[in-house]
Parts: structure tokens; C-alpha cells; sequence
């Protein structure tokens, strides 16, 4: 049993967190704070989506045009080949080229350059055997076989941004329930109806996303819950237990971080002593990349870095111990990711390396960066319209999300920035204050 005065102690905070809008805000000042997440954000190399849309139904166009002018326009085996096809590029070599004045990376050997069906399949076939296929990419056609409008696939992408999210905040729940279970300190389960909730969210919901996208199914198997929610429930109790983490003297899960105009939530904070504490994180992402996938690396001054999710994890999770070091006085010993995958019934740990600088110098840029910014739009064509709608506490969190608004509509006009402006205050002048 757990002191539950020591527990109240260690898991208060100036700041709660509106789910809704994911928003830091004061419980005195009603001051808006940026999330340590959506600053590393900056750094990270951005994602032109319409262009990769644009070169995936360039490359589905290319096996569509020979498959059917092999096979005289028989479909029989069409998705079965285009399946291998799309794994193809897990293991085949490639070259860099360049396409519209942007390099990207492509098969040495095209698609036309094989003579019939079979000797293509032949070659994947000996491939695979060699370098087994680590995951089974995306099918994008529709229920006639013809190739996924943009807009289609964009669709796709947020059906399974939102499953794996629902997905997420189960898992985040039942590890925060085990938590406070473990430690006599679950009075009331007030978890239940939540991860109730997102549980029957899933299980009703992909049926419909198989309905939808009958050739890419296996997509969304890392979302396929074949246990009861009590089950899972102790499914993922028994596993994080099995990795025999240092729950120390108290551990508060969710806990609240500000430091320097700065919040986050480490989903694990393990009090060890009067010196020393543990800072823990949850994922449960479909892939866990180690080193980034497309060779790239994050943005200077961290370039010497993996754009991976390994290395946004330890930037995350050192900024969170950084911070929580400047504010509590003790020093963070271990540094940890638990990483559960039910496809594959594992749950694993993660030893992050604490990268104390790179934490340090973010929080000076940060501050910089965002006094800059409202510098910038304050003293813009818009600045007297912005003083006259954004609060003054909403200000450091206005500028950022405009400032992301800006870089994704350079062509627009003043118009609208200045609907962007009156939606923005809409949104959040009715935010509930905890």
C-alpha cells in the first residue's frame, strides 16, 4: 500500500490537460501552454502527403497498365500480384532519382521490365524466402478493383489514424488502472466506462473499416481484440507485471508536467527515493522504428539524429525528466518505453537513453522561437486584429498552431487568416476552466 499522502503530493499539478482541444491550461491563470509533443514537432522532417499519394497512384497506375495488357484485361490473380508488387519494394534494390525536381528512391528494376506474371512472382517469391516481408503494405482499391481516388486513401489514412488512437487510449487506461490497482490506491473505477467505451468503439467499428477497404483488412489487425475487455483488462496486467518495473516508493501515472511555459503528461513517474525518480512512457504504435525507414534525419541541430520513432521518444522523454529535474530537485535514474503489440501477444521494454542537452537547448529554443513568433504576427497586418480577438493567455498556443497554419496555406489570402483568427476564438473562448 502506497501512502496516498505522499501519492497527492507527487501527483499535483499547476496544469490540467482539456481533452478535447489537448490543451495545457493553469488552474489559476487560465493560461494556455504548448505540449513538449508539439514542439519536438518542429524538428521532425515535414510529410508532403499529397505527394505521396501522388507517386503511390503513379506506381499503382504502372502494375495496373502491365498486369492487365499481360493478361489481355483478366482480372484472375490481379490483387493477388499487386499485393506482392507493393511488398516488392521491402527488399528489392533501388536507386535514388528524381521526379519534379525531388529525389526519392526506385526499383533498379521496373515492373515492365518482366516478361510475364510468373516470372515476376518467381523472383518475389525467392526474395521473400530470402528477406521475409515485415509487414504487409497497404492495398489501395476500391471494391471494383479500380485505384484509390486521393481523396479515398487520405479517408483511409484517418479511419486508421482514429482506430489506432481509440486503440492507444484503451491501453494508455488499463496500464494507468493497473497502476493505481497495484498500489491500493484504485478507490473508485472510475476507468471502466472509458475503456468500455473505446473497447466497443473498436470492436463495432471494424467490421465497417473492413467493409470498406475489403483488400487491405490485414491494415487494422493490430486492432483486433480477440479477448474480452476483463481479459484484456488482465492480459495486460499480467505482461507489464511480467517486465518487473521499479514501481519505487509511489508511482503516479499521468503526471502533469510544467516547467518554462512548457507542459506534458509522462504516462509513468516512479518516485524512488528523496533523490532519484524513473520517468516511463506507453506506445502502442502499429510500427516501432529504430532507425528511420527513408534514411532521413531530423531537423538541425539534431540532424545528426534518425528521424525514427526511437528518437522522438528519447527527445520526448528527456524533456519530460529535464523538466521534471528543475522542478522537484532530484535527478532521473532510468528512462523507459513499454511497447505493446497484441498482433503479436508481445509487450516489451525500451531503455531511452537520457539525452539531457538536446532537452536543455529545446526549452531555450522553444522560448525563443515562440517570442519570435508572436512578435512576428503582432506586428503583422494582422496584429491589431489579433490583439483585439486572442486573449493574452491564449497567446503562446494561438502562435503556435498559426504559425503551422500559415506554412500549409502560403497561397491564401488575408481572408483567410483572418476566418482561421475567428474560428480559433470560437473553438476556445467556451473551454471549460477545471
Amino acid at each position: 500500500m502506497v501512502d496516498i499522502t505522499l501519492y497527492k503530493e507527487l501527483s499535483a499539478s499547476e496544469v490540467f490537460l482539456e481533452e478535447d482541444n489537448h490543451i495545457y491550461i493553469h488552474k489559476k491563470t487560465n493560461k494556455f501552454y504548448n505540449s513538449v509533443t508539439g514542439i519536438i514537432s518542429l524538428f521532425e522532417e515535414e510529410v508532403d502527403y499529397s505527394d505521396i499519394i501522388s507517386g503511390l497512384r503513379r506506381q499503382y497506375q504502372s502494375f495496373y497498365d502491365w498486369y492487365f495488357k499481360i493478361q489481355e484485361g483478366s482480372p484472375a490473380g490481379f490483387v493477388y500480384a499487386l499485393s506482392r508488387y507493393v511488398n516488392y519494394r521491402q527488399f528489392t534494390d533501388k536507386e535514388v532519382a528524381v521526379w519534379q525536381g525531388k529525389a526519392y528512391q526506385r526499383y533498379i528494376r521496373k515492373i515492365k521490365d518482366y516478361g510475364t506474371i510468373g516470372e515476376f512472382l518467381t523472383e518475389y517469391d525467392y526474395l521473400a524466402a530470402v528477406n521475409p516481408v515485415k509487414r504487409n503494405k497497404n492495398i489501395y482499391l476500391d471494391s471494383s478493383l479500380n485505384i484509390m481516388s486521393a481523396a479515398s486513401i487520405e479517408s483511409m489514412w484517418q479511419d486508421m489514424t482514429d482506430i489506432a488512437n481509440r486503440y492507444g487510449n484503451l491501453v494508455h487506461l488499463i496500464i494507468e488502472r493497473h497502476l493505481l490497482q497495484k498500489q491500493g490506491l484504485l478507490f473508485e473505477d472510475n476507468f471502466l466506462p472509458s475503456m468500455s467505451g473505446h473497447y466497443l468503439w473498436i470492436k463495432s467499428h471494424l467490421p465497417v473499416f473492413y467493409e470498406k477497404y475489403p483488400y487491405s483488412k490485414h491494415s487494422f489487425e493490430e486492432y483486433e481484440i480477440d479477448l474480452s475487455l476483463s481479459h484484456l483488462i488482465e492480459d495486460i496486467g499480467e505482461k507489464f507485471d511480467m517486465q518487473r518495473i521499479d514501481l519505487g516508493l509511489c508511482t503516479v501515472p499521468e503526471k502533469r508536467l510544467l516547467y518554462n511555459n512548457l507542459a506534458g503528461t509522462k504516462d509513468i513517474d516512479t518516485h524512488l527515493d528523496s533523490f532519484f525518480f524513473n520517468t516511463g512512457d506507453n506506445k502502442t504504435n502499429k510500427d516501432f522504428t529504430i532507425t528511420s525507414p527513408y534514411n532521413k534525419k531530423m531537423k538541425p541541430p539534431f540532424h545528426c539524429y534518425d528521424d525514427s520513432h526511437l528518437t522522438h521518444f528519447a527527445i520526448q522523454l528527456s524533456l519530460y525528466s529535464y523538466m521534471q529535474e528543475k522542478t522537484s530537485g532530484k535527478e532521473v535514474k532510468d528512462i523507459y518505453v513499454t511497447y505493446y503489440n497484441r498482433k503479436y501477444n508481445d509487450f516489451k521494454i525500451f531503455e531511452i537513453e537520457y539525452k539531457k542537452n538536446e532537452a536543455e537547448y529545446l526549452l531555450t529554443y522553444y522560448n525563443e522561437w515562440i517570442e519570435e513568433r508572436k512578435k512576428r504576427y503582432l506586428g503583422s497586418s494582422l496584429g491589431n486584429y489579433i490583439k483585439s480577438k486572442i486573449k493574452g493567455e491564449w497567446m503562446d498556443h494561438f502562435a503556435k498552431n498559426f504559425y503551422f497554419c500559415i506554412a500549409e496555406n502560403k497561397n491564401k489570402d488575408k481572408n483567410f487568416f483572418v476566418e482561421y483568427i475567428n474560428n480559433y476564438v470560437e473553438k476556445h473562448k467556451n473551454i471549460k476552466i477545471c
